[in-house]
């Protein structure tokens, strides 16, 4: 629908697609401020696949959870 011009993305929520194996999709799931080198690496790994999403879809913003204060 994105390539027919049926549908513009104008954003999308990180982690998207909700990465395989998660109980369930939240933007904390994979915190980037992670005090686990694995929940780090997670974080940089689907966001990253966020991103390459996005571009694929023409989207012209990510909204990223970055943790909380």
């Amino acid at each position: 629908m994105v390539e027919q011009k049926s549908v513009t993305i104008s954003s999308l929520h990180n982690f998207c697609p909700v990465p395989v194996g998660a109980p369930y999709g939240h933007p904390e799931i994979f915190p980037l401020r992670a005090l686990t080198t694995e929940q780090g690496k997670a974080a940089v790994f689907h966001t990253k696949k966020t991103i390459e999403f996005a571009a694929e879809m023409r989207a012209k913003a990510i909204v990223v959870h970055c943790g909380n204060v």
